[in-house]
């Protein structure tokens, strides 16, 4: 019933602007649905914000009024985040093989260890100078308006290379915008969704980020390297101008004293049914519970992490997921994707195998979106980290009995690589930066989520520049089993050490890190 209101107001707006005759109310629905093609659409979006906000109110129609508004748009940057991962094993692949018709040089292995592992060094800066000192002034989507410019130059850069430096600048760049929306972006999806929707809307993410490694591999294997580069640039593109479609988050408004702009931006991300007025007052509360109501410094931030234990407990538990979460080599296997098939010794062709692994990862992950409403985040972790462990060092121990060819060792290890990145999707990859943008207070929230990031950028460039010199020192083989001996790790330390925070408010998720609470409060208010 939402739906056919969301479709009265607008029917109005169509009618003014001549986009819809005058007819019964059912013919108009059909003509809506069919006769405004893209080309109309499009002119919408380009011309005014109003008009993009117009179509986009007709979303719930199409979608169910439960649509998380503005999911869509940051997903889009984590579709770019999936290019910007798979890339280099498709660039590489090419480059380091005497190059190609449309590209003059070539890169040494070690070359290729530093274009991957720059992405890490991209993220650090990322994280520090637009995710916690610029985003702490001038908000989670105006900072991501400005990386998102920085990454389309960067797709540039890579696209019209003529050497490796030029290859190199645009990778860091890519990478500042990966380092920025992890704290901005996960941060500004925790603030603008629903409780009831913010776990569904993070494992999206890691499915927007299949979505774009998936089309990367598919893409690689029939194009070169550089126009490659301009298809990931035009992820960017698009985002930048649906992210300016979008108001400011309603905790950053309220943060900064707008209140009626929060409130409006509330109203603007929930449906008719959700109760705006109740939420404002958590939001309000969660504001005030804040030490102090205006922006505090990085220093001030650094102090209160060494004395406030809402600071540093949480702070604690999410850099050592993190550093977890690297040292379990998914995103290594992601960036050598090609070179890692090569060395497990398959006949299979390589390209295909990337492209298969791919399309399993956005499969299964799409279909584990559901399991976000009914299983508990802690439980997702054992599913999650159980399969990885399984599956990678299955591989090795494989690999160590050198049988025989034949047709299970011939597609075991697609199959083992392919479960092994479809597994993460099922909560490890997702669920630390759904943490992230939860555990912090309000007061500090940008630049502690800023902090952690550029810790676990740290290990994620130390990870894929040595990851060529692991694989070449102890061999695939034992260097997968030592990736199943950290996500079993990983799977211990979400039983023994994180909270549970499915259905809790933010308020409620900082009142766990307290010594003093009230513990039947918080169980009460459980989804």
């Amino acid at each position: 019933m939402n739906g056919r209101k969301y479709l009265a107001i607008d029917l109005l707006y169509f009618k003014e602007h001549e986009l819809i005759e005058e007819k019964e109310p059912d013919q108009e629905i059909n003509l809506i649905k069919r006769e405004i093609n893209c080309s109309k659409l499009l002119s919408l979006g380009f011309l005014l914000k109003e008009r993009v906000n117009t179509y986009l109110r007709l979303t719930p129609y199409f979608v169910g009024d439960e649509y998380p508004r503005g999911g869509f748009t940051i997903n889009l940057a984590f579709i770019t985040n999936g290019f910007a991962l798979a890339y280099p094993t498709i660039a590489l692949s090419q480059l380091t093989n005497n190059g190609t018709e449309s590209c003059s040089f070539v890169m040494s292995k070690e070359e290729g260890s530093w274009f991957a592992g720059l992405l890490g060094i991209g993220g650090i800066c990322g994280s520090v100078f637009f995710g916690t000192l610029i985003g702490q002034r001038i908000g989670n989507r105006k900072t991501l308006l400005l990386a998102a410019i920085l990454d389309i130059i960067g797709w540039l850069l890579i696209a019209f290379a003529v050497n490796s430096p030029m290859m190199m600048g645009g990778r860091f760049l890519n990478g500042v915008f990966v380092g920025t929306i992890g704290p901005s972006g996960y941060t500004f999806l925790s603030e603008i969704m629903h409780r009831k929707h913010r776990a569904s809307c993070s494992q999206a993410t890691s499915v927007a980020i299949s979505a774009g490694m998936l089309v990367t591999y598919g893409l690689g294997s029939v194009i070169s390297w550089n126009l490659l580069a301009i298809g990931c640039g035009i992820s960017s593109v698009l985002f930048f101008i649906m992210l300016l479609t979008m108001p400011d988050s309603p905790y950053w408004n309220a943060s900064i004293g707008k209140i009626e702009e929060a409130k409006k931006s509330l109203s603007h991300f929930r449906s008719k049914k959700d109760d705006v007025e109740e939420e404002f007052k958590e939001i309000m509360e969660g504001i005030q519970k804040s030490i102090k109501k205006e922006k505090i410094s990085f220093f001030e931030a650094m102090k209160l992490l060494f004395t406030d234990e809402t600071c540093y407990k949480p702070f604690i538990i999410l850099s050592v997921l993190f550093l977890i979460q690297t040292l379990s080599g998914l995103y290594a296997v992601i960036a050598y994707a090609i070179q890692v098939l090569e060395e497990s010794r398959t006949p299979i062709d390589t390209n295909l195998g990337t492209i298969i692994s791919g399309a399993m990862r956005l499969f299964f992950g799409t279909l584990a979106i559901p399991l976000f409403f009914y299983l508990p985040r802690k439980t997702l972790m054992y599913i999650s980290t159980g399969l990885a462990c399984l599956s990678i060092s299955s591989l090795g121990i494989l690999g160590l009995l050198e049988l025989e060819t034949n047709t299970f060792t011939t597609y075991f290890p697609v199959g083992a690589i392919s479960l092994y990145m479809v597994s993460f999707t099922f909560g490890f990859q997702s669920i630390p930066f759904l943490y992230l943008g939860e555990y912090y207070p309000p007061h500090v929230r940008q630049h502690l989520a800023g902090l952690t990031s550029t810790l676990r950028f740290l290990g994620f460039f130390i990870m894929l520049k040595l990851f060529p010199q692991m694989m070449e020192f102890f061999g695939p083989n034992y260097t997968f089993i030592f990736l199943g001996l950290v996500c079993l790790f990983a799977g211990i330390y979400a039983k023994v050490v994180l909270p549970e925070t499915k259905g809790l408010t933010l308020n409620q998720i900082q009142d766990l890190f307290r010594t003093k609470k009230e513990c039947s409060d918080v169980e009460t208010n459980r989804l």
